[in-house]
């Protein structure tokens, strides 16, 4: 046993190895203790012709064996010194963004006192945005509040700057690649009483999975985020996050589906299908914030429409239904129009695209949506509503469409 014990410590610490590459990190610490065990042995009872080189084989094997507890130690300290190299590299334009925003922070501030809202600019010029009457909102410009100019990117565009409503200031920079990774909303549609965070929803997007931690820069995907406002970042994102946290639970993300496509069992799904199916239950449960960000995630995963599964047909009927209930009727409009496209038949899909498009305003384009729901499927339940209601807009009133039952979570 002692003349062989250094070879076959050997031959078992390669089985320690193979078994963390191969992912089975767990079963590594049984041949390390067998070559533990033929290390003491080798120590302790050396073969007789070579007792040196036999201790120096079986403590060669023992280091073997523990590959797997030494690289990832090892790789713990690289990306610490990767970590440390970066923030050095980083730390001026971290300072230039921190003194931006210090110089900016009483302009935005000041804004908000009298406006009773955070401006949403594009560089210097604030952006208008439609209320529930379907009017053109426009803030008023103040000087010296614009957004700055991006440290991290050479072409020095002005960072990215996205208004939580009546909460905060958002401001990114895209970083050195100028890729996108953070799922910013682009330019207002609905103003209030539209649910301040729908528009982050429908990007598809949980912000927590694309923020830098400000201390490793690039050695994480996302983008460098700084935020004012007066209140506290967890506490405006709170229903957002609440919402990605439900449906997360409902459908865990896998990223090898996405970015590495297997070979999928029966009956087990692609993302997107998943995203889909879970998102319409949400609909259904009146989670409509989930409901959305689910089902926008699903529309951004879809794979193209001639390998669709039923699930990801009703994604912007799921979509646009949200939106509807969290009084983002403009956004709530375009998704629908989009599913009434490749399902024309749905008289309640048709409905609820009258009503969103009546209340954002486009009153002719409604009647024609309005007309088809009472006119599609005599055995629709809503049938008897639509006629009603296309009856009275086509008189050039306002007809009393449901109410959203989402914003209540926004406030």
């Amino acid at each position: 046993m002692s003349s062989n014990s250094p070879t076959l410590a050997f031959a078992v610490a390669c089985f320690s190895v193979i078994f963390y590459f191969v992912g089975l990190e767990a079963l590594s610490f049984i041949p390390i203790a067998i070559v533990g065990f033929l290390f003491v042995v080798a120590m302790i009872s050396p073969p007789e012709h070579f007792p040196v080189s036999g201790r120096v084989a079986a403590f060669l094997a023992l280091n073997l064996a523990l590959l797997p507890i030494y690289l990832p130690i090892l790789g713990e300290l690289r990306y610490q010194q990767l970590e440390a190299r970066r923030a050095a590299q980083t730390a001026d334009m971290y300072r230039q963004i921190d003194e931006a925003m210090e110089e900016l922070g009483p302009r935005i501030d000041e804004y908000f006192e009298r406006f009773r809202r955070y401006p949403e600019l594009d560089g210097g010029q604030v952006l208008p945005y439609v209320d529930a009457q379907g009017r053109v909102q426009r803030g008023q410009a103040m000087e010296g509040l614009q957004a700055p100019r991006d440290p991290f990117h050479p072409a020095r565009d002005p960072m990215r700057w996205v208004a939580v409503r009546d909460r905060g200031v958002i401001l990114a920079s895209v970083g050195q690649t100028g890729v996108k990774e953070l799922g910013l909303p682009g330019v207002p549609l609905d103003g209030p009483p539209s649910h301040p965070l729908a528009r982050f929803a429908l990007t598809g997007d949980d912000p927590r999975w694309s923020i830098y931690d400000p201390t490793n820069g690039a050695l994480g995907l996302g983008d460098v985020v700084r935020y004012h406002g007066h209140v506290p970042w967890e506490d405006a994102m709170e229903p957002l996050f609440n919402a990605w946290n439900l449906a997360h639970r409902r459908s865990e993300f896998r990223p090898e589906d996405v970015y590495q496509p297997r070979q999928r069992a029966p009956g087990d799904e692609r993302q997107s299908v998943r995203d889909a199916a879970e998102a319409q239950r949400l609909l259904g449960q009146e989670e409509y914030l989930a409901a959305l960000a689910l089902s926008s995630r699903a529309h951004r995963l879809r794979p193209p429409q001639t390998i669709w599964r039923d699930e990801e047909y009703t994604v912007d009927r799921t979509r646009g239904m949200s939106l509807y209930q969290l009084g983002a009727y403009r956004e709530a409009a375009d998704a629908l129009a989009d599913y009434v496209a490749v399902e024309p038949n749905d008289a309640e899909a048709h409905y609820f695209l009258g009503a969103a498009l009546h209340r954002g305003g486009d009153r002719d384009a409604a009647l024609v949506h309005l007309s088809a729901a009472a006119q599609i499927d005599p055995r629709a339940n809503i049938r008897h509503m639509a006629h009603q209601h296309f009856t009275i807009a086509s008189g050039g009133q306002t007809p009393p469409f449901p109410e959203p039952r989402g914003l209540d979570s926004g406030n």
